[in-house]
């Protein structure tokens, strides 16, 4: 069962260097937007199976090197884009749009209880845990946010915004989220963007008791808990970037807090740098509605990538242990909507955590069709 905690907002790529502009879609292709990765991973594991702990009765991780999981991965999103004008908004560039996005997951072939599941790529850069079953709806997400531009920076409200996931749902009708982001263009010989942004967001969530989730430290940053019921988050982020054409350096930090009725409150931190570089073909870019890093879709382009997240859990109540992944990301865009990738991951726990000592290592073949 999947709960996604909070949402970190990534760097936004200006073109502008006078100020922040935002990237209004004005077509249906970009209005609409699908993609499928196909995955098979190879899972090894240097502990065995400690079902017969009965303190932790989740944390049963044993895999044989023979492992094999199919994930697929569907993501639909579309806008609906109002222009405001200037005479009677003041703001040079305004604009609220309506999204709706949702993954589901397939898996396969385990027989360990828990399964570990990583596509370690440039976009796609958490690992998670679940339940080995045939097919998992992750979430669905959709909402109403209003961005605009004032003083050079950009500032993206959320209006509405709600995550239903597979029998559990998130209400986050009262969400409160603030994002304030500047960039700064360089245009000598080779343009340039250095990137600063904060973000700060509150939700009331309503949902019910949940056994296990995801952990991760990026795009979401979810934690294993057992039967505990999360009444409110607060979550703060600092988001430091340098764009180029040819390289790609993300620094991200985020502390969360949690209020749970249940069960004591508990607050976290964590943060991943990520770096990549262009062998071929690519130029860096940032899609502001997914809120993510891509690559112009250029056809026979290479591009590598390394990726470093941490995780601090530091109520040792419920929640203990620290948790690291190095990842290894090769990329190659072989077709215009096809995508070839071949990922490493390496994940490291201390002694306390919630999976003590066992240390995954898996690595990935995936296609990924775009259209």
């Amino acid at each position: 069962m999947f709960l996604r905690f909070f949402y970190i907002f990534l760097v936004i790529f200006a073109s502008n260097a006078s100020a922040t502009n935002i990237v209004k879609p004005n077509s249906l292709k970009d209005n609409l937007s699908f993609y499928a990765l196909f995955n098979k991973n190879y899972i090894a594991n240097d502990q065995q199976d400690r079902s017969n702990n009965s303190n932790v009765p989740y944390a049963r991780i044993s895999y044989k090197k023979s492992d094999l999981a199919l994930t697929t991965k569907i993501n639909a999103a579309f806008k609906l884009q109002l222009d405001f004008g200037a005479k009677k908004t003041k703001l040079k560039d305004a604009y609220i749009n309506l999204f709706f996005d949702q993954q589901s997951l397939k898996i396969g072939q385990f027989t360990a209880p828990n399964s570990i599941i990583e596509a370690a790529s440039l976009t796609d850069y958490h690992f998670l845990t679940s339940p080995a079953v045939n097919n998992f709806l992750l979430g669905r997400n959709f909402g109403l946010n209003y961005n605009f531009s004032l003083k050079n920076f950009l500032i993206s409200t959320a209006i509405f915004s709600a995550d239903i996931n597979d029998k559990v749902i998130l209400n986050d009708f009262k969400s409160k989220i603030l994002r304030l982001a500047k960039n700064i263009d360089f245009v000598d010989q080779q343009q340039f963007t250095l990137h600063f942004a904060g973000s700060y967001s509150e939700q009331n969530i309503e949902t019910k008791a949940y056994q296990i989730s995801e952990i991760s430290a990026s795009d979401s940053a979810d934690l294993i808990m057992d039967n505990i019921a999360i009444d409110n988050q607060r979550n703060r982020a600092l988001e430091l970037a340098f764009i180029s054409p040819k390289t790609l350096f993300i620094f991200e930090y985020v502390h969360n807090d949690l209020a749970i009725s249940n069960a004591q409150d508990i607050s976290f931190y964590g943060y991943y740098f990520l770096a990549a570089y262009s062998i071929f073909g690519d130029n860096f870019a940032y899609d502001i509605t997914a809120k993510t890093y891509k690559t112009k879709n250029l056809v026979n382009s290479l591009n590598i990538a390394y990726r470093k997240s941490f995780l601090n859990l530091n109520k040792r109540a419920y929640l203990y242990g620290k948790y690291e992944s190095d990842a290894l990301s090769l990329n190659y865009q072989i077709l215009k909507n096809v995508k070839l990738k071949v990922n490493y991951l390496q994940i490291n726990t201390d002694r306390n955590s919630y999976f003590a000592n066992n240390s995954p290592r898996i690595l990935s073949f995936s296609t990924e069709l775009s259209f």
